[in-house]
């Protein structure tokens, strides 16, 4: 399949979004932007999606009363059928959509039909890096295109698969109290200090963590880190990359680059210049 020279466009007459749309080999995937103060009223879809969040936040509400916060580098999963509506409060939300087939969890196993049976939300720096490179290649006129699109949607389906293995029974509560606790004072949490705020034992703590997020404590607490960093990238394009990774707690350039591109899975140069490409292919499809 060759990529189209341009991607599909349209803007939606009720809510003001706009949408650029290229297919992958068994995925199609849309760039969208909506403006602040649009409403998408209740509606559903015969097929899976996956949106990742850019920029920008906003309000999903899910069924009758089930009600999610949007932020960037969140992905949210939905299963074919799930009615659902958005709410463009505050500001532009930039995201990217994804359209998976009906029964693509099938060849995964058990474990992996149950992770994507009803939906949910994932936030991990891993996820803005895929989510910026679907929305980079969407306006891309290269002839691989589609193949990179299938790749990294499929990257994509596998890190939220692996991050919801080995989960028997809902997460505790303290688990999502620990990950606030992480990202507001990182450079201060440790297993001990977890286990002392919801007086548990330290051992249990690693271990329950591990088995319900999906990595170690010291792996979320590195990509925390690289989030705030690859955040900062984002808000100021020509900010120095040695006080960026200072500002992450990073003191050495090279480590910087080095746990950066392990976590996000691209140099601190290459997110930029993704960034950077797709801000400006969405400038270019604003309406005049």
């Amino acid at each position: 399949m060759l990529a189209l020279a341009e991607p599909v466009r349209s803007t939606c007459p009720h809510c003001g979004a706009r949408t650029a749309r290229r297919s992958g080999v068994s995925v199609r995937v849309a760039a969208v932007v909506n403006p602040a103060g649009g409403v998408m009223g209740p509606h559903e879809h015969e097929t899976p999606r996956l949106v990742v969040v850019l920029r920008g936040r906003y309000d999903e509400r899910l069924g009758a009363s089930r009600r999610r916060d949007c932020r960037p580098a969140t992905a949210l999963f939905r299963p074919a059928g799930e009615r659902h509506i958005g709410t463009f409060d505050h500001e532009d939300v930039r995201y990217v959509s994804i359209v998976l087939p009906n029964g693509f969890a099938d060849d995964g196993g058990p474990s992996m039909r149950k992770r994507f049976e009803t939906s949910f939300e994932l936030t991990d720096s891993a996820v803005a890096v895929l989510g910026t490179g679907l929305a980079h290649e969407v306006w891309s006129a290269d002839g691989a295109a589609p193949i990179a699109l299938e790749g990294l949607a499929l990257e994509l389906v596998a890190q939220l698969a692996l991050r919801g293995a080995g989960r028997t029974e809902p997460a505790p509560r303290w688990i999502g109290a620990a990950r606030e606790m992480i990202a507001a004072q990182y450079d201060a949490v440790t297993p001990g200090a977890i286990a002392r705020a919801f007086d548990l034992d330290a051992s249990y703590v690693a271990r329950a963590f591990r088995m319900h997020v999906g990595r170690t404590l010291g792996d979320e607490i590195r990509a925390v880190r690289i989030a705030r960093a690859a955040r900062r990238f984002v808000a100021e394009p020509a900010a120095v990359l040695a006080e960026v990774a200072a500002e992450a707690g990073f003191f050495d350039q090279s480590h910087f680059s080095r746990v950066f591109k392990r976590v996000v899975g691209v140099t601190p140069r290459h997110y930029r210049e993704l960034d950077r490409a797709t801000r400006s292919a969405l400038a270019r499809s604003k309406p005049s």
